[in-house]
């Protein structure tokens, strides 16, 4: 016995155990949320070894997966953003 689905139902179902999915895996990083020193380098516009460099100083927060380290883009992202600002000053003042 087979049992056929319209498209449409299909979506359906794909979405509910889609949002289930996203409910139970909520703490975990999503894999695109995570890269490796290349693209995290990439991202910011810098060599391999400004980001050795910035994980050395704890600039830059590394999360293990198994034996690999990855980064997430958010904080690559928050780091950037609050060196940025850094290095212009407090607004208003020249």
């Amino acid at each position: 016995m087979s049992v056929h689905f319209s498209p449409a139902t299909l979506d359906a179902i794909a979405d509910a155990i889609a949002e289930r999915l996203a409910v139970r895996l909520g703490a975990m990083p999503k894999a695109d949320d995570l890269l490796d020193i290349n693209e995290a380098a990439e991202l910011l516009g810098c060599s391999l070894s400004t980001i050795e460099r910035a994980k050395k100083r704890g600039e830059i927060s590394t999360v293990k997966v198994g034996k690999l380290i990855r980064y997430r883009r958010a904080d690559l992202l928050n780091t950037h953003a609050r060196q940025a600002l850094d290095s212009v000053g407090p607004i208003g003042q020249k």
